[in-house]
């Protein structure tokens, strides 16, 4: 798996609310914004869940 580094430029509202949420879900505000940005692509219907996208890399062929 590639992953590739963006950078996002928050108001210190918004990086005051990401550091709660984050600390609130057990999660690095770097997690949490990633988790933030998937769950929205996946209601999108731009990315599938999760859970099924992990199915499909496992029946991916050529991945043996």
């Amino acid at each position: 798996m590639r992953s590739s580094r963006i950078t996002i430029s928050l108001e210190r509202r918004e990086r005051a609310a990401l550091m709660k949420l984050a600390k609130t879900e057990l999660r690095s505000p770097r997690d949490q914004a990633r988790h933030i940005l998937r769950r929205e692509l996946e209601r999108r219907g731009l990315l599938p869940p999760a859970d099924q996208q992990t199915q499909a890399e496992r029946e991916a062929p050529g991945d043996e």
